[in-house]
């Protein structure tokens, strides 16, 4: 979410948010948060993701991504988006907002484990099974602001295009982390439900990384964040 200008999307006529089936895989599940951030070369904004459906048999799966300080006039934004997840119905290669073979291969090359397994696969077009895997790769769109989908512009702030993302599901497996009080660096989260846990954990492992893509924006603005306990309560909700 930052390309500038830009015009709201259509909704989607057939949006998981409205009928899905859920299921599990590690953090990938209904109600799963995460807390963290997105910088560019200049700024970096609290970030909390929250996913509210999964459809592992159909590879789809969609959330609340809430970002604080993008714009004066909105302290919050919140959207919605829809997720692709790499594997047996939606492949690395992109073929669609403006995201060409060599911008593919720009973004996924940044992420763990993406080169063993394009090694393993020989080509971006190439199904697997994502479930045999410690991760997973996917591809967000935001579709709509929440709560008033009818706004169509924001100065300053859009999303005109979309997510690379790479989630670990083992934070066992991740060595970086994101430093909070009595070793971070940064100030504690904007965010309400993410400062809480700021202050009581003092270091979490980054499990979900992305990088955001669009032709007329900065490149690589990127998403660090980590998975919260599942006894923090939602706090998103559709109007």
């Amino acid at each position: 979410m930052y390309h500038i200008e830009a015009q709201r999307p259509d909704l989607p006529y057939d949006s998981p948010l409205t009928h899905y089936k859920p299921a599990t895989l590690g953090c990938l599940r209904p109600g799963a948060l995460f807390c963290g951030t997105q910088s560019n070369r200049q700024h970096t904004y609290d970030v909390r993701i929250e996913f509210t459906n999964v459809d592992l048999e159909a590879s789809t799966m969609g959330g609340f991504l809430k970002i604080c300080g993008l714009t004066s006039e909105y302290p919050e934004i919140t959207t919605y988006f829809d997720g692709e997840i790499i594997g047996p119905h939606y492949k690395f290669a992109t073929d669609k907002w403006d995201a060409t073979t060599h911008d593919d291969l720009k973004h996924w090359t940044l992420f763990p484990n993406f080169d063993a397994l394009y090694n393993e696969l020989g080509s971006l077009r190439r199904p697997f099974d994502f479930k045999a895997y410690p991760y997973v790769f996917m591809r967000w769109k935001e579709r709509f602001l929440v709560p008033d989908h009818h706004v169509s512009h924001i100065t300053g702030a859009s999303f005109a295009g979309f997510y690379y993302i790479y989630l670990s599901l083992d934070p066992m497996l991740e060595s970086e982390v994101i430093s909070t009080p009595g070793g971070r660096t940064a100030p504690m989260s904007e965010d309400p439900v993410c400062a809480k846990q700021d202050m009581e954990n003092l270091a979490k492992p980054i499990q979900l990384r992305g990088y955001y893509f669009h032709e007329s924006s900065e490149p690589f603005q990127k998403l660090a964040l980590y998975h919260m306990p599942a006894k923090v309560s939602h706090t998103f909700e559709l109007q």
